[in-house]
C-alpha cells in the first residue's frame, strides 16, 4: 500500500513539476509590467523550453522529491490521527 501511494506521489510530481515551474518563473519575473519577461504562460513555456528544452522544466526535481516524502507522511500520519480522533469523539 504505502510503494502504492510513493508512486502516486512520483506521478503526480512528474505530471506537475513543469506546471510549478511555468508558474515559479512567473512569480520571481519582475514587478513592473513592463519589464517582465515571461508575460504569459504560453511565452513563459516557450522561454523556458528555449533555455534547455525538457531538462528545464524539470530543474530542481530531485529536492522537490526528496522534500515529498516526509511531507506527505506527515500529512497521512495527521489524517489518520485526526480521523481517529474524531470517530472516538462521535
Amino acid at each position: 500500500m504505502h510503494r502504492m501511494r510513493g508512486i502516486g506521489g512520483i506521478t503526480y510530481w512528474l505530471a506537475i513539476f513543469p506546471v510549478d515551474c511555468i508558474k515559479s518563473a512567473m512569480q520571481t519575473d519582475a514587478i513592473n509590467p513592463a519589464q517582465r519577461k515571461y508575460t504569459d504562460i504560453r511565452t513563459t513555456a516557450r522561454l523556458l523550453w528555449a533555455e534547455g528544452g525538457v531538462k528545464r522544466f524539470y530543474k530542481g526535481f530531485t529536492p522537490c522529491l526528496i522534500r515529498a516524502a516526509p511531507a506527505n507522511g506527515v500529512m497521512l500520519l495527521t489524517v489518520d490521527k485526526v480521523t481517529a480522533f474524531l470517530n472516538r469523539s462521535s
